[in-house]
């Protein structure tokens, strides 16, 4: 992807979600502190964290940690402000039997109304619960995706016996991605926060054996040769993450206005005791390639 996509995509990201389309408004107006953001938006912090990481280049922090809008932030924010403008003109007034009114009433008496039965409080709470429930089956899919792409790469280097240090160093980037995603999910899903913390360490480790070995053998060569042994730990690896991949991430997973992401606890926890072994995986595949052991 090129330079000039990866910004439109981020751009159209950005405006996907009302939210985030609240927070460049907000920013637009001043620039903000992380707790000014959570107590205007009435979030919580992990809702509030997956849409600060989906507004990564458009939205950006100074040195007294406030937030505040990058130049393409503001390409956003003028984007949204010239799709806005011609709807708000057009339903500034409303006539009813010959009278003019604004909509802007019609909401506020709906609205007392709904506030005076409770309903309101309802529907606030189903449409945050809603929106949390998309955000994670978000995150879970990219991150299923990310893991995905690093087990094609073993699965390459295991059938041509060889390590390709270009497809390895994309597998590093994938792997310091799910890592990343991973806060996210601890975040959004506090009923599993140990299994998913675990996991994250695992991939961690992941993230530094290949970096170390790219670092070790890839400075004068393109690929690497792998010997039997070399062959067995990566299997291993490569199973425990297929095995993560299969019981860590539901499958299937619903996003839109009735969203499903069904996490099964006894799957969930054996996952994270797969992430055990992966890292006592690691400690082997250490030795066979003569890295340091952690």
């Amino acid at each position: 992807m090129d330079f000039e996509e990866d910004i439109y995509s981020s751009i159209f990201l950005a405006l996907k979600h009302p939210v985030r389309r609240k927070i460049v408004r907000m920013l637009d107006e001043a620039p903000s502190t992380y707790t000014q953001i959570l107590n205007k938006l009435g979030v919580e912090t992990g809702f509030l964290n997956y849409h600060l990481e989906s507004l990564r280049g458009l939205v950006t922090k100074n040195k007294d940690d406030k937030y505040f809008l990058s130049e393409f932030g503001e390409a956003a924010l003028a984007l949204i402000t010239r799709v806005e403008e011609p709807v708000k003109r057009k339903s500034r007034g409303l006539k009813v039997y010959g009278f003019k009114i604004n909509p802007a009433y019609i909401a506020l008496a709906i609205l007392t109304v709904l506030i005076t039965s409770n309903l309101y409080w309802v529907y606030a709470y189903q449409g945050l619960s809603r929106d949390k429930t998309n955000a994670l089956g978000e995150v879970l899919i990219q991150t299923r995706g990310f893991l995905g792409e690093s087990i094609h790469i073993l699965n390459i280097t295991l059938r041509e016996s060889k390590i390709e240090f270009e497809l390895w160093d994309v597998m590093f980037r994938d792997l310091i991605q799910i890592s990343r995603q991973y806060k996210l999910i601890i975040s959004l899903d506090t009923d599993h926060r140990q299994q998913w913390s675990q996991i994250k360490v695992a991939i961690d480790s992941l993230v530094d054996f290949v970096n170390e070995l790219i670092q070790a053998y890839a400075k004068n060569n393109t690929y690497m040769n792998i010997t039997s042994e070399h062959s067995t730990s990566l299997n291993k690896i490569r199973d425990s993450l297929l095995s993560i991949e299969l019981k860590a991430f539901p499958s299937k997973i619903v996003i839109g206005s009735n969203p499903q992401v069904n996490i099964i606890d006894s799957e969930i926890t054996e996952a994270m005791e797969t992430s055990i072994q992966l890292q006592a995986d690691l400690k082997s595949a250490r030795r066979a390639f003569n890295l340091p052991i952690l």
